[in-house]
């Protein structure tokens, strides 16, 4: 038997059976996509958030996992990193709603209210009957002191969607900021009535006398 030949067919049966274990020993970025899910649904921010990088990695185009890694900074308190995935979603999908909702109330937490109106702003061109948008526009009123514009920002969002509890809750605080009293507490019990859980301390201090 030729031992020169006999080496050389075994070692190329040895690297047919070593390709593919190296091929499927690695993980796809939809792997590592579903394992950043599952941490996140676990709350493992951090972990899901390095996840979703390695995902990123493999596919520096796979927007799922940049907005699912800017929601782990958001929980993690990266705001700016969060905010920064979240454009980089609309570089990918520049029509995505959440994305501009996420900016929008990320830059109000940051105190960038003018920024975050700049970005409902664009989000409206898109889709003008959006609840939660025009909700983010009235909380960036809200907090620039503007309670009247407030108010109807909040109305907008409750015409477009009436269970928005969140909008009933702030439309019913602008009112009382504005001297409505008894409007304001008609709005807080209709937060309080959708399960908004944060309109009932509020109803019992704006609202004496006169809680459910």
């Amino acid at each position: 038997m030729n031992t020169h030949n006999f080496f050389t067919k075994a070692s190329k049966v040895l690297l047919l059976l070593l390709f593919p274990i190296t091929i499927f020993g690695q993980k796809t970025a939809e792997e590592y996509f579903n394992n950043g899910n599952a941490r996140l649904i676990k709350e493992e921010f951090a972990s899901a958030a390095d996840a979703f990088s390695k995902a990123i990695e493999i596919d520096n185009k796979f927007k799922d996992a940049y907005f699912n890694r800017g929601l782990c900074y958001l929980r993690t308190r990266e705001k700016h990193k969060a905010i920064s995935d979240f454009y980089k979603v609309l570089e990918l999908e520049p029509n995505n709603l959440k994305a501009f909702e996420n900016i929008a109330a990320t830059k109000i937490e940051l105190g960038d209210y003018k920024g975050a109106l700049v970005e409902v702003e664009k989000a409206l061109l898109i889709e003008p009957e959006s609840s939660p948008i025009y909700y983010q526009k009235g909380m960036a009123n809200y907090h620039l002191g503007n309670f009247t514009n407030a108010v109807h920002f909040f109305e907008c969002a409750i015409e477009y969607d009436p269970t928005n509890h969140q909008a009933w809750h702030k439309k019913g605080v602008s009112k009382y900021m504005l001297g409505l009293k008894n409007e304001a507490c008609e709005d807080l019990r209709m937060a309080i009535e959708l399960g908004n859980k944060d309109a009932y301390s509020i109803l019992k201090v704006y609202c004496r006398g006169d809680v459910r």
